[in-house]
């Protein structure tokens, strides 16, 4: 009898461990993850922060130039949020070549949109990859029996990232 208790315990210990090393294996490949969104991100603000440079220096001095990304100059956001932001402020630079004369012809400004939407590709191939990793750490919090182990070694539900439309990345490339 006490070798059977004995033999459970070490069953559950043994499912306790190796449930736990696969949370913190998808923690590090989730880890990761968010890391190279976050290093593609930064790129993204880069080439608009020089795209801001040469539409203010192309545009009239009073006018005020792409506002939503001014705006996020000044802010300290999450991931997450700092992508939806740098979506709409890249929707804005995109508006930007119709409202500033000879903007179509600077050659700086045509390098940068074409940066931007190879960015976009990467960023997206990204986020897919991010969320199926999430997919499946979420799925193993939520289900039995490692939702016990989850919940003693306090793990927690992840977030997704938002697909962006993929008609409007559509749009972006005819245009």
């Amino acid at each position: 009898m006490k070798r059977i208790i004995f033999v459970i315990i070490g069953l559950l210990c043994l499912f306790f461990i190796s449930t736990l090393q696969r949370f913190r294996e998808n923690t590090i490949r989730l880890n990761e993850a968010e890391a190279n969104i976050d290093a593609s991100l930064r790129k993204r603000y880069d080439w608009l922060n020089k795209a801001f440079d040469i539409i203010k220096r192309m545009s009239d001095e009073d006018e005020d130039v792409m506002p939503i990304f001014n705006q996020l100059r000044s802010k300290v956001l999450d991931n997450y949020e700092f992508d939806k932001k740098l979506c709409d402020a890249i929707d804005e630079f995109m508006s930007c070549k119709d409202d500033v004369e000879n903007l179509k012809n600077n050659d700086e400004y045509l390098k940068i949109e074409i940066n931007l939407l190879e960015s976009e590709v990467e960023i997206v191939s990204l986020r897919k990859y991010y969320n199926d990793i999430a997919k499946k750490y979420n799925k193993e919090v939520k289900s039995f029996p490692s939702l016990i182990v989850a919940l003693l070694a306090k793990y927690r539900v992840k977030s997704f990232y938002e697909e962006r439309a993929k008609k409007d990345f559509l749009s972006e490339l005819r245009s």
